[in-house]
């Protein structure tokens, strides 16, 4: 049984205002004593355990406690496998927050714990004053969690108003007749802000809704098996438009291009880009292919990928930290880039920097470059500076554009739009 320090008895059906916010989870009884009392001092109102299992008792009896702070690494156990478990044992209404406690050593064990929704990261050592911070801010989320948990349902959809597209033929339709365009997202250099490509982002030109954003169709492609088709017509339309401007004198960098997990598993994949590169007489070498985590490493993917290669592609692994390969792994892939998911710029605090920094470090030791995505505010592009990211995406560097205007972009005679930075 671990050792619990308590400052107000635990009552599974209490209200009092002095119930516990904050379970405090270290296998050292002098570091969790520590940091209780900095807690409770602060009035934050926490308790302590050393021991996994008694942390998941108490949370498990007493549905006030909202936050787990734990030490990612402990004997016998890890913090990721923890919060994997306290997924199942709370709903969304009564979820719990994590602060992690990252050290040396510990950046894959980060980018799992990420993936499974910790922000809040403290790398050893830390000031008391950092964990004060991290845990209202917990606090905060945990509170919004269960607000929009508990919010009444969406009224279903007034008279005359438009339906998801559900129809697949009206989709494969669509496709075909082009209507479904690439919009190019500028990407830029770290630090100088230079223009160092475009990734083709889909948009639906609807002939009644207008334009859409991939969000409201493409989950329906998926779903329809049609990502293949959809993924080949962006790629044929985004790479005829870069040739163009090329042969016209601009130089719109590189040209990025998702594929998703159904293309990757497509067995006609090689001849449709072979024939692209003939038929548009494009260069390889101009062209990235970007793929998931998990479509790079299922089934036969590995083995696209080197044939991708194999045909001069640059291979970029993107959305890094929402799959299921560790960083170790990379080395097996034929990638040249990682692409750091939106989620690494969303850690609190100082941790933010230090993994985005050791990803980095990590990834050029390797000769990988780092593309960090989802920039919206000022202290993000700092961030990704110091850490010595090489190119970044987002609102605050760019928003995706027509063809007509990234094209003036790319010869110099626009500058990129932006949304105003926070």
């Amino acid at each position: 049984m671990g050792t619990i320090r308590e400052f107000a008895p635990l009552n599974e059906a209490a209200t009092s205002a002095q119930e516990p916010l904050i379970v405090v989870l270290d296998d050292e009884s002098a570091i969790v004593g520590e940091l209780v009392d900095s807690l409770n001092h602060e009035g934050l109102r926490a308790i302590g355990a050393t021991q996994p299992a008694e942390a998941l008792r108490l949370l498990a009896a007493n549905p006030p406690l909202r936050v787990l702070v734990t030490d990612i690494r402990m004997p016998g156990t890890d913090g990721v496998t923890l919060v994997r478990d306290l997924k199942h044992q709370r709903g969304e209404a009564d979820a719990v927050e994590v602060v992690m406690i990252t050290g040396h050593g510990s950046m894959d064990d980060a980018v799992a714990a990420l993936r499974l929704g910790v922000v809040d990261f403290l790398n050893k050592p830390f000031r008391v004053a950092d964990l004060h911070s991290a845990c209202l801010s917990a606090l905060t989320r945990a509170a919004q969690r269960r607000e929009a948990a508990r919010a009444p349902e969406a009224p279903p959809p007034a008279p005359g108003q438009m339906a998801p597209v559900s129809d697949r033929d009206q989709l494969r339709a669509a496709i075909t007749a082009g209507q479904i365009i690439p919009w190019l997202q500028p990407l830029v250099q770290v630090p100088s802000r230079g223009l160092y490509g475009f990734e083709a982002l889909a948009r639906w030109q609807h002939p009644e809704r207008g334009l859409l954003p991939a969000g409201q169709f493409i989950p329906e492609v998926m779903a329809y098996g049609l990502s293949p088709e959809l993924d080949m017509s962006i790629l044929r339309q985004s790479v005829r438009a870069v040739t163009t401007w090329r042969r016209a004198g601009s130089n719109p960098g590189a040209l990025h291009v998702n594929l998703s997990p159904a293309s990757l598993h497509e067995p006609t994949l090689i001849a449709q880009v072979r024939a692209l590169l003939r038929d548009e007489a494009a260069d390889p070498s101009d062209l990235v292919i970007e793929v998931t985590e998990e479509s790079a490493i299922a089934g036969g993917g590995a083995e696209m990928l080197v044939r991708l290669a194999d045909l001069g592609f640059t291979l970029a692994l993107d959305d890094f930290g929402t799959g299921f390969s560790s960083l170790s792994r990379l080395i097996d892939l034929p990638v040249r880039m990682i692409k750091l998911d939106r989620s690494f710029l969303r850690v609190s605090g100082l941790a933010a920097g230090s993994l985005i920094a050791d990803v980095t470090s990590f990834a050029r030791g390797r000769g990988l470059r780092v593309l960090a995505e989802g920039l919206e505010t000022h202290a993000h592009w700092e961030m990704i500076v110091r850490a010595g990211v090489d190119l970044a995406q987002g609102w605050m560097t760019g928003i995706p554009l027509p063809l007509d205007q990234a094209e003036q972009v790319a010869a110099g005679r626009l500058v990129a739009s932006t949304t105003p930075p926070v």
